[in-house]
């Protein structure tokens, strides 16, 4: 089984394909109650997000792969990963990376899409949609199957 949930967002007129929630408040807890199932974390932003490309390659020591119009990093899971991804999610206001997924094994366990606005989770059990519900906006759109 796996949720997939997607919070309420708006967008700016300059770029309408950009989603922007009313904030980001659900993103650390949710951030923080999965790093402790995952062992490998990835990130993916687009080729033309220069400055954030540039921020991650002299933070980290990451596996980089270059495709076309994405550029993928792979972490494994330390503490300064985490700190980064709980602490500089954002720049002027608006979420960093394009989809940041967690892993445990070989399995994405936890994936934020979409700029932090699309989610899917696999085998949640009642204490994860718990906890999920609770920490994300009232209206957030659920479909489990």
């Amino acid at each position: 089984m796996e949720v997939q949930f997607t919070v309420p967002w708006f967008t700016f007129d300059e770029n309408p394909t950009y989603p922007l929630p009313e904030n980001y408040n659900y993103w650390v807890p949710l951030t923080q109650y999965y790093l402790k199932k995952t062992n490998l974390i990835e990130i993916h932003c687009w080729n033309e997000e220069k400055e954030i490309l540039t921020e991650i390659n002299s933070l980290f020591g990451a596996v980089i792969n270059v495709e076309t119009n994405l550029t993928i990093f792979k972490f494994s899971k330390n503490r300064k990963i985490e700190d980064y991804l709980t602490q500089q999610y954002k720049v002027a206001e608006k979420f960093k990376w394009f989809t940041v997924n967690f892993y445990s094994g070989s399995n994405v366990i936890f994936h934020s899409g979409h700029w932090a606005t699309e989610f899917v989770v696999l085998d949640p059990g009642k204490a994860d949609m718990d906890f999920i519900k609770a920490v994300t906006p009232s209206d957030t759109n659920f479909l489990q199957y």
